[in-house]
């Protein structure tokens, strides 16, 4: 029987680190929405976007308008998000795995239509590596 090569193991191995991310991430992300739901936040979208090169993590979580944002910051509520979303990841060991750092950023899905006509992609190339 033949044997991969170093490159197939490689290329095997990351493909498997790159997908073990992506499942802790989708938990994380159920997660904050469950705690959203429980807190009576409306959170609009989450994006998360790991980077595979760093192994690190952007989230950008939106909320419905641009005064929720404000409010979330001053009131601690955004802080509560980021530890929600934190904890999830570690229900699953997160930061053993990846010890890339995690980025949060909030914003609103009024910010989104009023200044990127509704395109969440084009804001998301704002904060991420897209």
């Amino acid at each position: 029987m033949f044997e991969k090569s170093k490159e197939q193991q490689t290329e095997k191995e990351w493909e498997e680190r790159k997908n073990l991310q992506k499942k802790y991430v989708e938990h994380a992300e159920e997660k904050l929405k469950e705690w959203a739901r429980a807190e009576k936040i409306n959170m609009v979208r989450i994006y998360s976007e790991p980077n595979p090169y760093r192994w690190s993590l952007e989230v950008v979580v939106f909320y419905e308008y641009e005064s929720e944002v404000q409010r979330y910051e001053e009131t601690g509520k955004s802080e509560e998000a980021r530890k929600a979303y934190i904890e999830a990841l570690e229900e699953n060991r997160y930061s053993k795995h990846f010890r890339g750092s995690i980025r949060f950023v909030f914003d609103s899905h009024e910010n989104v239509v009023k200044n990127y006509h509704g395109e969440y992609y084009e804001r998301l190339k704002k904060d991420l590596s897209l």
